[in-house]
């Protein structure tokens, strides 16, 4: 994700993960309802003309964006060490 420059499709990893990189993200149909969408993503209809608009009129050209990721910071697994050190010190 940190070399595209746009993601395309209806994977998850454009909801869940591409928030961290600042990736725009334009979600093909509706596979991702009823998850928190991001300011990253758009979502396009699933036909050649609905994709291009998303395309065209929202994502190509206009680089990163800044947005927090509804779903973390990215830094779980530190904080998942930490806690797992924290325990086993206590025993």
């Amino acid at each position: 994700m940190a070399h595209f420059d746009v993601m395309l499709g209806n994977s998850s990893a454009g909801v869940y993960e591409a928030p961290s990189f600042g990736l725009p993200v334009v979600n093909i149909g509706n596979r991702q309802q009823g998850r928190i969408i991001p300011p990253n993503v758009r979502t396009a209809y699933p036909d050649k003309p609905g994709v291009a608009r998303a395309l065209l009129c929202g994502w190509l050209g206009q680089g990163r964006c800044e947005c927090n990721n509804p779903y973390g910071d990215g830094q779980s697994a530190p904080r998942i060490v930490e806690a797992i050190e924290r325990f086993i010190e206590r025993r």
